[in-house]
C-alpha cells in the first residue's frame, strides 16, 4: 500500500560506520547484544515483515453524530489536501479516483478503496465497542491530546500484509497435486517473501514532518531537523532531512492492548478468512535454540547460550569467507572478507560514478565515433555488487581504469576504490546478515525463522567496539542484494563448518600425520585440543598441550607427540588444510545428526533455454512424496555458442517464470561451466547435511549416463541416486501444424540432426523458432508449445527477444576464413583434451589414484603420443566406457586442472596458415 514509512539503514549506513573495520566490530558485537537484558526485554529489536506501509490516524468528527466526537481517517503521505486533512471513509472514492488528462477517462483504484476502507472501519468499531478505553488509549498514544484534540500530524505506522491471490491459488493447486488434499495453510506473497495469513501490524506511532513550500505550510508537523550530508561534487554540506516522518514517543504495551481490542472487527479477505492484528510485541525476537518444548528454565538458558555461542564461531567462519574481485582479464585479488574489510574505508552515497553503458547483451554501447557511452550511478547500488561479486565481472569491463586497466588499492579514494568499497559493503551485509538472521526467530511461531523474513530491525543505542549506534538499521542479507528471493532458507545455500566437521576433518588430519600409532582415546584428546583451537579462533601457544600429553598413555610416545603438537609448522598446516577443505552446509545440528534426511531432486544443466519438458522434470519429481525440495542448477558454459539471433538468453529469469508459486523449487546458478562440472560441485560442496540427492535426469539419449562417475566426488554423508523421469513429448497439435508448414520443417534442428526426433521437445528447437517468431506468426504459435501452460507465454516471448531486432554479426571475408581455421585448430586441440580427459578419469575409476597424479600422468603420456590410437601404449579401447561416463569432462576433479584459456600458439598458426595459403596462391581473397 505504500506511503508513510521512512527510510531505515543498513550497518554500513550508520553514521558511526566509518570504515569496514567497523562493521566487523558491529557484527562481532552482535552476539554480546544478544546476551544483554536490552535484547531479553524484547523492546530493542523486532522481525521486519516484507508488507508495504499505511497510516492511519485520529482527526475531528464532523458529522451530526454529537455521541461520537473523533473518527479515523488514512494518510498517503502527499501533500493532497485529502491526506493532510485525512482521508474518512466518506472521502474514498475522491481520494483514489483520477482523470487521465489526455484521454479523459476516469479510473477508479477499488482496491485502495477496499483495503483503506477496511482499516478504517476496523478501528470505528473498535472505538465504538469501548469507547472509554480506546480513548485513553489513543490519548496515551499522542494521537489525542489532553483537551482531547485529534493530532492529524502523528499516525499509527501500520504493515500490511495481504497475500498475493493467484500465489495462493497456485500454492493450493500444486499442493493437492502433490499430496491430494487441501492444505491445512495457504501459502502466498504481499511482496517477496511468503506469508501463511494476512496481517495488519501495529509497528509504531510516528509523526510527520512539517513541510513548507515557497513560504506556506503545506502540511503541518514535526520541525524538519538539519543533518550532514554531500553536495554533487562529494562535499560536506548541512541539509534540511527530506524524511517523510520520525518516530514518536511511545509505550509498546499500549499499542499492543490497541491491536487486541481491534483484532475481532478485522477486515476478511478474498478467502473470507479474518486479517490478524497485532502490534510490536508480536514481532519480538528469540534465539532460534535447539531445547525441547517441555524444557526447563534452566535447559532453556542453557539451548540459548550455546546457539550464541555458536553464532559467535559462524561470525568468524563467514568473515573468514573467501572472495575474489577480478580487476581485469589478469588481475584477481582473493581475501578474505574480514581482509577487504580491514581494507575498506566508508564514503558517502554521492557524487555518482561514470560506468559504461551497456546493451541487453552485455556489449558496451558506443556513440557515433566509437567512444564508450557512460551513465552514472551511485557507488553503492545493487547493480555493481550483483556485476563485481556474483556475475565476477572485471571492474574494467564495468568502468574506465586507465590505459594499464588497473586500480591499485591504498592511498586516495577513487571512483574505481568506491566500486570496490560499495560492493565489499554490501557484500558484508549479505553474508554477514545471513549469518545473524540463521540464529533468531520470531517470538510468535507464525513468522517462523528470521530467515524466512525480510530482516531484524536493531533499534538505536547497541555498543560495538568504542562506540554506540545512534540509529535504528536491519539486518537483512540475502534481502539486501535480492529484494526478489522467495524463502528458499538462505541456511541451506551459506556453508558453515560445524564442531562435528571439524572433528572429524580434525582426527582424519591428525591421523594423516602421525600414523595408526595411537589409541583412540589419544586421538579424541589430542582432537579435542586442536578442535578448540580452531574454533575459538586461538593461537597455537594458547592450546592447553601439557594437559593433553598427560593423559596419553604410550609412555614412549609422549615426547614424539609434544614435539608434533607444539611445532609450529605442523599446527598451521592443520589449520590450512581444515580452512582449504570444502565445508558442510549449515544444516548439521552442532551436537548430533539429524536423523530426518533431506531428498533433493537435482536438476543440473545450462537450459539455454528453459523448455516445457525441463518444467515436467521438476512437476514429476515434485510429485514423488520422499522428495522433499527440487533444485534446478543451471550451469554457466564458458562460450555464450546458443543464442537466439545473436542475443543470449537468460535462463534463470525464465525459469523464475515457469516456477513462481510453487513451493519447494529453488532456481541456483552454478559457477561451474558444465552440468556435469556443475553436478559434482553441488554434492561436494552446496548439498546440505545428510543429504540424499537424486540426480534428476530424463530417460531421453544418454541422458541418465551422464553423471556414473559422481561416487568420487560426492561428500561422506552425501548419498546420491539417479534417477530419470519419463520423456515429455509434444502435443499432436504442435506436430500436426509443424508438418503442415513445410518451409520451418525442413530446418528444425531436430529435424535436421541424426538420431533426434521432432516429437521430443529439444531446446535447440526452442532456440530456432524463437529466431523466427517475430516475423513468423506460425513459428511463434509452434513456439508456444515449449511453454508450460500455466505460464504467461507473452513473458516469455519477451524473454527470449520476440520482436526485438537480431544481433548481426558481420564478418569479412578473411574474419571467415579465420574461424575456419581456427575451428579447424580446436577440433584438434578438443580430441586432444578428451584423450587426457577419458585416460584421466580411467586411473581416478579403475586404479583408485589420486586425481591430481592421474591427470598429470595422463598430460604427460599425451605429449609424448602415447595415447593417440595405434600409439605406444594405446588405451582407446580399455577406456572406451570410461569415455562415455565423463564424455570428455574433468569436472569436479579435486587436482582442478588449468581452465581453459585463449591458445596464443593457435593464433599463430592461424596467421601462419593464411598467410602461407595466401603467398601460395592457393586461396583467393574477393
Amino acid at each position: 500500500m505504500g506511503g508513510s514509512g521512512g527510510h531505515m539503514r543498513h550497518p554500513h549506513d550508520l553514521d558511526e560506520v566509518k570504515t569496514g573495520q567497523d562493521v566487523v566490530d558491529l557484527f562481532r558485537a552482535i552476539p554480546n547484544y544478544l546476551r544483554s537484558e536490552e535484547f531479553e526485554s524484547g523492546t530493542s529489536s523486532s522481525i521486519k515483515l516484507d508488507g508495504s506501509n499505511n497510516a492511519i490516524k485520529v482527526v475531528d468528527h464532523t458529522g451530526n453524530d454529537a455521541k461520537k466526537d473523533i473518527q479515523f481517517a488514512i494518510d498517503r503521505a502527499s501533500l493532497d489536501p485529502l491526506d493532510v486533512g485525512g482521508v474518512t471513509i466518506d472521502k474514498l472514492e475522491q481520494r483514489f479516483t483520477r482523470t487521465i488528462k489526455k484521454t479523459g477517462e476516469i479510473k477508479v483504484n477499488t482496491g485502495m478503496i477496499r483495503s483503506s476502507s477496511g482499516l478504517i472501519n476496523m478501528m470505528e468499531k473498535t472505538y465504538r465497542s469501548n469507547p472509554t478505553q480506546v480513548y485513553e488509549l489513543l490519548q496515551r498514544l499522542g494521537l489525542v491530546d489532553s483537551d482531547g484534540n485529534p493530532d492529524p500530524t502523528k499516525f499509527i505506522n501500520i504493515e500490511y500484509i495481504e497475500r498475493n491471490v493467484e500465489d495462493i491459488e497456485r500454492y493450493i493447486k500444486d499442493y493437492k497435486k502433490k499430496h491430494g488434499r487441501e492444505p491445512e495453510i495457504k501459502k502466498g506473497r504481499a511482496n517477496a517473501i511468503y506469508y501463511s495469513f494476512d496481517s495488519i501490524t501495529f509497528l509504531n506511532i510516528s509523526q510527520y514532518y512539517e513541510v513548507i513550500r515557497k513560504g506556506v505550510l503545506k502540511r503541518p508537523g514535526a520541525q524538519r531537523p538539519e543533518i550532514d550530508d554531500y553536495d554533487n561534487a562529494g562535499n560536506k554540506i548541512k541539509r534540511t532531512s527530506t524524511d517523510v516522518s520520525t518516530p514518536a514517543p511511545f509505550d509498546r504495551e499500549d499499542l499492543d492492548a490497541l491491536a487486541e481490542l481491534a483484532a475481532p472487527f478485522a477486515p476478511e479477505n478474498s478467502y473470507g478468512e479474518q486479517f490478524v492484528v497485532q502490534g510490536p510485541g508480536s514481532l519480538g525476537v528469540k534465539i532460534d535454540h535447539d531445547a525441547a518444548e517441555e524444557s526447563s528454565e534452566d535447559e532453556v538458558k542453557a539451548a540459548t547460550a550455546k546457539a550464541i555461542d555458536l553464532l559467535e564461531k559462524n561470525i568468524n567462519a563467514a568473515l573468514n569467507n573467501s572472495l575474489i574481485i577480478k580487476i581485469n582479464d589478469r588481475i584477481q585479488e582473493e581475501r578474505t572478507l574480514e581482509t577487504w574489510l580491514e581494507t575498506v574505508q566508508n564514503f558517502p552515497y554521492k557524487p555518482y560514478i561514470n560506468i559504461f553503458k551497456k546493451d541487453s547483451a552485455g556489449s558496451i554501447v558506443r556513440d557515433e565515433e566509437e567512444n564508450p557511452v557512460y551513465i552514472s550511478i551511485s557507488p553503492f547500488a545493487k547493480a555493481l555488487h550483483e556485476m563485481l561479486v556474483i556475475e565476477q565481472e572485471a571492474l574494467s569491463k564495468i568502468m574506465p581504469l586507465g590505459p594499464d586497466e588497473n586500480c591499485p588499492l591504498g592511498g586516495n579514494l577513487t571512483d574505481c576504490k568506491k566500486v570496490l568499497y560499495g560492493a565489499i559493503f554490501y557484500e558484508a551485509a549479505r553474508v554477514l546478515g545471513n549469518t545473524v538472521k540463521r540464529s533468531l526467530h520470531a517470538k510468535d511461531d507464525r513468522f517462523g525463522s528470521a530467515v524466512d523474513n525480510e530482516g531484524i530491525v536493531i533499534n538505536a543505542g547497541m555498543p560495538f567496539g568504542n562506540k554506540v549506534t545512534s540509529n535504528t538499521f536491519k539486518l537483512t542479507g540475502e534481502f539486501i542484494v535480492d529484494g526478489s528471493q522467495g524463502v528458499y532458507a538462505v541456511r541451506e545455500s551459506e556453508a558453515y563448518r560445524t564442531e562435528k566437521w571439524i572433528e572429524r576433518n580434525v582426527r582424519t588430519l591428525l591421523e594423516n600425520k602421525l600414523g595408526n600409532n595411537f589409541s583412540d582415546n589419544t586421538y579424541k584428546k589430542l582432537t579435542d585440543a586442536l578442535m578448540y583451537a580452531v574454533i575459538e579462533g586461538m593461537p597455537r601457544e594458547n592450546i592447553e598441550i601439557a594437559n593433553v600429553i598427560n593423559t596419553i598413555s604410550e609412555e614412549s610416545s609422549k615426547a614424539f607427540v609434544y614435539e608434533f603438537l607444539n611445532s609450529y609448522d605442523a599446527i598451521r598446516s592443520i589449520f590450512e588444510e581444515i580452512e582449504a577443505a570444502p565445508p558442510t552446509s549449515f544444516r548439521e545440528n552442532l551436537n548430533e545428526e539429524e536423523e530426518n534426511r533431506t531428498t533433493v531432486a537435482l536438476l543440473p544443466g545450462s537450459f539455454r533455454p528453459p523448455t516445457k519438458g525441463h518444467y515436467g522434470m521438476v512437476e514429476h519429481y515434485l510429485s514423488d512424496p520422499s522428495v522433499d525440495e527440487v533444485v534446478v542448477y543451471v550451469s554457466n558454459p564458458e562460450e555464450e555458442k546458443r543464442t537466439i539471433a545473436g542475443r543470449s538468453i537468460d535462463p534463470i529469469q525464465i525459469w523464475n517464470q515457469y516456477v513462481s508459486g510453487l513451493e519447494n523449487v529453488h532456481i541456483l546458478k552454478s559457477d561451474s561451466h558444465s552440468p556435469v562440472r556443475a553436478v559434482y560441485e553441488f554434492i561436494s560442496e552446496a548439498a546440505p547435511q545428510n543429504a540424499v540427492v537424486i540426480l534428476g535426469c530424463s530417460e531421453k539419449g544418454a541422458d541418465p549416463s551422464r553423471f556414473q562417475a559422481y561416487e568420487k566426488y560426492k561428500r561422506e554423508d552425501v548419498d546420491v541416486e539417479p534417477i530419470s523421469c519419463p520423456v515429455i513429448r509434444h502435443d499432436p497439435e504442435y506436430i500436426n501444424l509443424l508438418s503442415s508448414n513445410e518451409e520451418i520443417l525442413q530446418n528444425m534442428p531436430s529435424f535436421v540432426g541424426s538420431g533426434k526426433s521432432i516429437e521430443d521437445i529439444h531446446a535447440s528447437d526452442m532456440r530456432y523458432l524463437a529466431a523466427l517468431a517475430s516475423d513468423n506468426d506460425v513459428a511463434k504459435e509452434l513456439l508456444g508449445y515449449f511453454i508450460p501452460e500455466n505460464v504467461n507465454k507473452e513473458n516469455i516471448f519477451s524473454l527470449l527477444g520476440v520482436g526485438k531486432e537480431p544481433v548481426q554479426e558481420k564478418k569479412t571475408n578473411m574474419s571467415l576464413l579465420s574461424s575456419l581455421v581456427e575451428q579447424v585448430l580446436d577440433e584438434k586441440v578438443s580430441k586432444k583434451r578428451q584423450r587426457i580427459n577419458t585416460k584421466t578419469d580411467y586411473y581416478i575409476n579403475q586404479k583408485n589414484m589420486d586425481p591430481k597424479q592421474a591427470y598429470a600422468i595422463a598430460n604427460s603420456m599425451e605429449d609424448r603420443g602415447e595415447l593417440k590410437k595405434g600409439g605406444k601404449h594405446s588405451v582407446e579401447e580399455e577406456i572406451e566406457e570410461a569415455s562415455s561416463v565423463v564424455g570428455g569432462s574433468l569436472a569436479g576433479y579435486a587436482g582442478n586442472p588449468p581452465r581453459k584459456k585463449k591458445n596464443k600458439k593457435n593464433e599463430g598458426m592461424v596467421e601462419q596458415i593464411i598467410d602461407y595459403l595466401l603467398n601460395t596462391n592457393k586461396l583467393e581473397i574477393s
